[in-house]
């Protein structure tokens, strides 16, 4: 009769190419047949459509096999069939378990970036390299390094940055914070492996920043002082090239605004000079001026020229 077999006391060990399972199986009743073969199913979805291998063993002293030339980092189903001289016997229980991964088994693709509220969203892949496509299941440290490249607000000469450098396990996204608008980035990611050094070229990006409201003003030229008479006034204003990264775009005209401090009256000027002169004003009377710099993508309302905000103009 067959054997009334509940626990096939089954363990299971993996190599980079090669899963180790052993079993155990007791037959209690010496009426009971004796075992004659094994059949191991070993199923794994290497590629779209899930690919089923079958070896057997035909020997009843076996109580192990080695499942060799398997692909590694691939995830395995495994489950075992014995087989007596009236049949087969159920199958135990499926067993999942990886082979292992070396530094070549993994690969970084598809690396993709999105640009929302000030971060930079980035996002990647794992792959198998032996299998091209196939999804890398286990967990993995990835490597992000990322520097500020170009800071195109003031020039396309490239900004002397050292690399930030963040570790990501089992994760494949990460989000740059605090990016300067209109910029250039330059972002790596790799795989973590000790023993290697360098960081495939081929897994580089570029990601530029969106433009936004310059965070600077003007500054009164000290080498021109405002001029007032009873009707006009001359003022000169310079940009200081340090605050360029605040730009946040690049630099097109002067926004002026001066209002009549009695009336209301607003007046807008718009130059690509660095001075302005407006006459006609009335003597005896308040002034507010403010003078904005204006980008290819609009003025900041919240960063003015406000060295000398009010004029009087008196006779």
């Amino acid at each position: 009769m067959q054997p009334q077999i509940t626990d096939y006391n089954i363990q299971l060990m993996s190599g980079i190419q090669s899963i180790n399972i052993t079993w155990n199986i007791s037959i209690s009743n010496r009426l009971e047949c004796n075992i004659t073969k094994y059949v191991l199913t070993l199923m794994s979805n290497q590629s779209q459509n899930q690919k089923f291998l079958v070896k057997e063993i035909v020997s009843s002293t076996y109580n192990g096999h080695v499942l060799d030339n398997l692909l590694p980092g691939i995830k395995y189903n495994i489950k075992l069939t014995p087989s007596t001289s009236n049949g087969t016997l159920p199958s135990s229980p499926l067993y999942s378990i990886s082979t292992l991964m070396t530094k070549n088994d993994v690969q970084i693709k598809n690396i993709s970036t999105k640009y929302e509220n000030g971060k930079i969203k980035v996002n990647w892949i794992l792959v198998n390299s032996h299998q091209q496509y196939s999804p890398f299941e286990e967990p993995v440290t990835s490597i992000i390094k990322y520097k500020l490249k170009r800071i195109l607000s003031c020039s396309l000469r490239e900004v002397e940055q050292n690399w930030t450098s963040i570790s990501i396990f089992n994760r494949t996204d990460y989000e740059i914070f605090d990016t300067v608008p209109n910029s250039q980035y330059s972002i790596q990611v790799s795989v973590h492996v000790k023993a290697k050094k360098n960081t495939q070229q081929e897994n580089m990006i570029h990601a530029l920043t969106p433009a936004s409201n310059p965070k600077t003003e003007p500054i009164l030229d000290p080498d021109h002082p405002m001029c007032i008479t009873n009707n006009s006034i001359f003022v000169q204003w310079k940009f200081d090239p340090e605050n360029c990264s605040k730009l946040n775009g690049f630099l097109s005209q002067f926004y002026i605004e001066l209002k009549d401090k009695v009336d209301g009256i607003l007046q807008i000027r718009e130059t690509k000079n660095n001075y302005i002169s407006i006459n006609e004003l009335k003597s005896n009377t308040a002034y507010e001026l403010k003078i904005f710099i204006k980008t290819h993508f609009g003025y900041n309302p919240d960063h003015f020229y406000s060295s000398i905000s009010r004029l009087n103009l008196k006779i």
